[in-house]
């Protein structure tokens, strides 16, 4: 992969506190997961649903975590199935021209994954995530993500998070008083763009919510205050 296509993160104004991560993965069923965002998607918005499925599908394989870590073909090709609006020739040529023009895959790489049903027929949402750039031991966090598992990390919320209505998700963060953020939160997606923005999604208690030059690692359950404030470079 190109040097140039590969995103670093970078921790800005807020202590690393993503602790407990060798403890807390958990292997993933990716037919039961996508069958869960289908379920729950009935007669909601359909890009946002397929945004889900599509994120985490990514994380996987974009990546080039291969097969041998326990996702089959049968569960790609069950992934593609259900979420096949990426699939429509108009989105194949939009995906195709992203990726060539940036590097990701070239034409003869990206046919060949795309017949082999790896559900990225729609991958211009998406970038790869792969260096990770922060101030602590990131090693488990990685292992994780190679090894097709998820991990609960602690996250912090600040200012910046914003919600579909535009209104503040919180309007202040006070280092001194962090019970201030203590949403459960599920994280449901990665990093896409809107409107040329790269943005990031998750699905909490507070709502359905966006956030303003960030990335979702992981699909996990928050439980704690301390959500680490992640931004992504530009590409």
């Amino acid at each position: 992969m190109r040097a140039h296509t590969i995103l670093t993160l970078a921790l800005v104004s807020l202590s690393v506190t993503v602790s407990g991560l060798k403890q807390a993965v958990e292997t993933i069923n990716l037919r039961d997961f996508f069958r869960r965002v289908r379920d729950h998607g009935t007669g909601r918005n359909n890009e946002y649903w397929d945004a889900m499925a599509y994120s985490y599908e990514t994380l996987l394989r974009v990546n080039k975590i291969p097969c041998s870590h326990g996702i089959s073909t049968d569960q790609l090709q069950d992934c593609s199935d259900r979420f096949g609006n990426g699939a429509k020739s108009e989105s194949l040529t939009r995906a195709m021209d992203y990726v060539t023009k940036v590097g990701m895959y070239d034409q003869k790489e990206y046919e060949s994954i795309r017949k082999r049903g790896q559900c990225i027929q729609n991958p211009a949402y998406f970038k790869p995530i792969w260096k990770l750039s922060l101030v602590s031991d990131t090693s488990a966090l990685v292992t994780a993500l190679r090894n097709n598992r998820s991990a609960v990390l602690k996250l912090m919320v600040d200012k910046d998070f914003e919600n579909f209505k535009g209104r503040r998700f919180t309007t202040s963060y006070d280092p001194s008083n962090p019970e201030m953020l203590t949403a459960y939160v599920t994280l449901t997606g990665f990093a896409r763009r809107s409107n040329g923005t790269i943005t990031w999604l998750i699905h909490g208690n507070r709502g359905n919510s966006w956030g303003r030059n960030g990335l979702i690692l992981a699909d996990s359950k928050i439980t704690q205050p301390y959500l680490e404030a992640f931004v992504l470079e530009p590409p």
